[in-house]
């Protein structure tokens, strides 16, 4: 196994947690908001399980590939559009709260998109 599966796999486990994690108490994956506040994380998932379904999805979908060795591509892409939606929401969402909120974990997620793009390219260079 190259290199550039191993990262891909472990960043496709990582993934999973986060997804897991999600699946947990609420507690775990963010602070009490002031009362009458809400941030855009926390409205998307009013649609549903959206944050652990992404993760976790993106994830398994990673761990696969790197594992076949197919599809790493698409898997690291589907990764850059999650990261990068759950990055853009905490961001703009603690932007917009009053007083606004940190914004670490957002250029956090931001930060792994890159890094799977990053993949992208790793992947197109080894030629998997």
């Amino acid at each position: 196994m190259s290199g550039a599966r191993i990262v891909s796999l472990i960043m496709g486990l990582m993934a999973i947690v986060v997804g897991a994690t999600y699946w947990g108490p609420t507690e775990w994956v963010r602070r009490p908001l002031p009362p009458n506040q809400t941030s855009i994380v926390v409205m998307v998932e009013s649609i549903g399980p959206v944050w652990p379904v992404i993760f976790t999805v993106t994830g398994a979908a990673l761990v696969v590939a790197s594992l076949l060795g197919r599809y790493v591509v698409a898997a690291h892409v589907l990764g850059i559009f999650g990261w990068m939606f759950y990055g853009a929401a905490i961001i703009v969402g603690a932007v917009l709260s009053e007083p606004p909120a940190p914004i670490v974990t957002g250029l956090i997620a931001i930060g792994v998109a890159g890094i799977h793009f990053g993949m992208t390219r790793a992947h197109q260079e080894v030629g998997e």
